[in-house]
């Protein structure tokens, strides 16, 4: 049975977990969202909620598998600890999973002992090593800063530099995740520096520019344009972490000032890490580049043995 749906019953604003009156009557959810391939996103969190009550109602769950948009080799980042998990990240996996949203319901329905009765009805010729425009399939903007198919490769790159407000994104520009600047930055001696790094598969190009919304709105900056070079190598958080580190060694005064502002900020950097270890780095080491990049280098190792039996693909 299929009733009709008020406009209230959405989960989405204050209603996220779907209540018992909202599920009377249905037989079967139905799952065919498009994800970002990140932890720190709501949709999957949605889906996990869904299986919750709908194994306590006993309503089948079906999940249409899509592909990653990262693609399902990338592995990176910080695990979820318990105290952290929230809405925009709620199951123990990397930052960067490299799993297809299929994949991570089965992860989490057995792992998280839910119960649900669930099927995942798998894609036909979809790789690992793909990338979404590898898959020649349209591309539907999940969010309005998430525009176009190579956009979900950048989020990770720059989504926690944005929660924590140290520096401008491009989110009020027109490279949404793909440029970091503020009014404090030397474009050239800050990509010099990053690129002596010599990270695989990333390069920081020197960009001046000038934010048509936000913090530095209608202020000119300086920073660098990323660019991926090879998407099948590179470590989006690692890069990440690389950018605050060198953030603060670079600009200690203006980073410092950043950091050590609204207590929002970094309850929800906290919450996107899964960790409150990153942020504590920040804090107190002076040169916190290389530490933030190995962090949690064995944790990650033991988590792609346990995912291979969810691999479908």
């Amino acid at each position: 049975s299929f009733p009709t749906r008020r406009s209230s019953d959405l989960l989405h604003g204050e209603t996220r977990r779907p209540k018992p009156d909202m599920l009377k009557g249905i037989d079967l959810v139905i799952y065919d969202i498009q994800c970002t391939g990140v932890r720190a996103y709501t949709y999957p969190t949605t889906l996990f909620y869904m299986m919750e009550e709908a194994a306590k109602s006993g309503i089948e769950v079906i999940v249409l598998d899509r592909p990653n948009p990262i693609g399902g080799t990338v592995v990176d980042g910080p695990m979820l600890e318990e105290k952290w998990r929230s809405f925009i990240g709620y199951i123990n996996v990397p930052y960067c999973h490299g799993m297809t949203i299929g994949e991570l319901a089965s992860f989490f329905n057995t792992e998280y002992n839910v119960g649900c009765k669930l099927t995942v009805v798998p894609m036909k010729g979809w790789q690992r090593t793909m990338s979404f425009r590898d898959t020649g399939l349209p591309w539907i903007p999940p969010s309005p800063n998430i525009p176009e198919p190579d956009t979900p490769l950048y989020c990770p790159l720059t989504g926690l530099l944005g929660e924590l407000q140290v520096s401008d994104i491009g989110i009020g520009f027109t490279l949404p995740f793909k440029v970091v600047g503020a009014p404090w930055i030397k474009a050239s001696e800050f990509a010099a520096k990053l690129n002596s790094q010599k990270l695989p598969g990333i390069h920081f190009q020197p960009f001046h520019y000038r934010p048509f919304s936000g913090t530095y709105k209608g202020i000119d900056c300086q920073g660098v344009l990323l660019r991926i070079t090879d998407p099948k190598v590179y470590r989006p958080v690692a890069v990440q972490y690389l950018l605050l580190g060198i953030l603060k060694s670079l600009y200690p005064k203006e980073f410092m000032k950043k950091l050590n502002g609204a207590s929002a900020a970094k309850e929800l950097f906290c919450k996107a890490n899964g960790t409150d270890a990153i942020y504590k780095i920040l804090s107190e080491e002076k040169y916190p580049a290389w530490k933030l990049i190995d962090w949690q280098k064995a944790e990650r190792e033991s988590f792609l043995e346990l995912r291979k039996k969810y691999l479908l693909y």
